[in-house]
């Protein structure tokens, strides 16, 4: 009997030992992160995709701050994941701040929450030492140190307005040399920049006008082409009708010059924009459709649709994407039934196959990262 007891013990310790082992690996699996968006307060929602088992969630950390409650912002980049990989940069839009998280291997922990130095935050940029929000409701950009232990102390002087009042900006990117900060604006229809000046202040604005109307989300190729979704093809009354997609260089001066305007796909309001690993491939959300699109840039900065329904989402409104960190799987972020979905990226016209969702998400979730 005692013999038997012993056998008994030794094996639950056992299924405990594996169990316990099972959960810290899952932390070693890419992670995945959104923001709840929550108006009674705001979250970091942690995930882990499991093959065979899906998304499964890991954590949830209060950002210290508020979100809008909104099921959308409109925005790309509210939230980013450091240069070095070891700290999370968060917005709260409801709250006019910004939240600092430091990545561990088994855990996210909030550091800081800092005033964004206007009203509704809504995207933000890193380069080097330099970090940078553009605020919707003010209507201004604004920057930061980015000290030695992820912190942010914010730079004198560095705040700077955008084109005019009620431009509803999407995103702030630096370009790839840091020379500029580039802003979409989805109201006036224009792609500004800002030189960045050795101090790391903004310099005058430069604004161009974007080759279709509702500028939205972009990122850059390899070869430092910008590439900008544009939400609509109709503009004005007719916003949502349409998606299309355009390449830019970005000159000395700031300006733009298009380089292939307006490649039109056959869904609705283009709107988040993510390079794979590559450079050369671009995955675009058409929100109103449901759907993705895949495009191809080459040296030139040429743009070409190659892949024009590459998946369509089961669950509505694509409002995010992001790319694993070895680019086979593409994250969609919806709003429509709160999921992240998962899609295996394959063959030469990168088909994509959906893998995994959740569903535990609320509806007003906003932005989508992995690390």
């Amino acid at each position: 009997m005692k013999k038997s007891i012993n056998v008994l013990l030794s094996a639950a310790m056992l299924l405990v030992s594996v169990l316990s082992v099972s959960a810290a690996n899952a932390y070693y699996l890419p992670r995945i992160a959104t923001l709840s968006n929550a108006a009674e307060g705001n979250e970091l929602l942690v995930f882990t995709h499991i093959p065979g088992k899906g998304i499964v969630k890991l954590d949830s950390v209060a950002t210290g701050g508020a979100g809008t409650g909104a099921p959308m912002i409109s925005n790309q980049d509210g939230l980013i994941v450091s240069e070095n990989g070891d700290f999370i940069y968060a917005i709260n839009t409801g709250s006019d701040s910004l939240s600092v998280f430091k990545i561990g291997e088994k855990s996210v922990k909030l550091i800081q929450t800092v005033d964004a130095q206007g009203s509704q935050p809504i995207s933000l940029a890193q380069y080097g030492d330099l970090l940078y929000v553009v605020n919707q409701g003010s209507d201004n950009i604004a920057g930061y140190k980015v000290r030695r232990n992820g912190k942010l102390l914010a730079l004198p002087n560095s705040s700077a307005p955008l084109s005019g009042t009620g431009t509803a900006p999407a995103q702030i990117s630096f370009t790839p040399d840091g020379k500029f900060l580039v802003v979409t604006e989805k109201l006036t229809d224009l792609i500004v920049t800002y030189p960045v000046l050795e101090d790391g202040r903004p310099g005058e604005l430069v604004a161009t006008e974007s080759a279709l109307p509702v500028p939205f989300g972009f990122d850059f190729d390899r070869f430092g082409h910008l590439v900008v979704s544009e939400a609509t093809v109709g503009g004005g009354p007719d916003i949502g009708l349409g998606a299309g997609v355009s390449s830019y260089d970005v000159n000395e001066d700031g300006s733009l010059t298009v380089l292939t305007g307006g490649v039109v796909n056959s869904g609705r309001a283009a709107c988040w924009v993510v390079f794979n690993k590559g450079g050369r491939v671009a995955y675009v959300t058409n929100t109103i459709t449901n759907t993705l699109s895949i495009y191809r840039t080459n040296r030139r900065g040429d743009l070409s649709l190659i892949n024009d329904i590459a998946a369509t989402t089961e669950d509505n409104f694509p409002v995010d994407i992001a790319l694993s960190e070895n680019g086979r799987i593409v994250y969609t972020l919806t709003n429509g039934e709160g999921t992240i979905d998962a899609f295996f990226v394959k063959g030469r016209r990168a088909d994509l196959k959906e893998v995994a969702d959740t569903d535990e998400l609320p509806g007003s979730s906003n932005g989508l990262i992995t690390f």
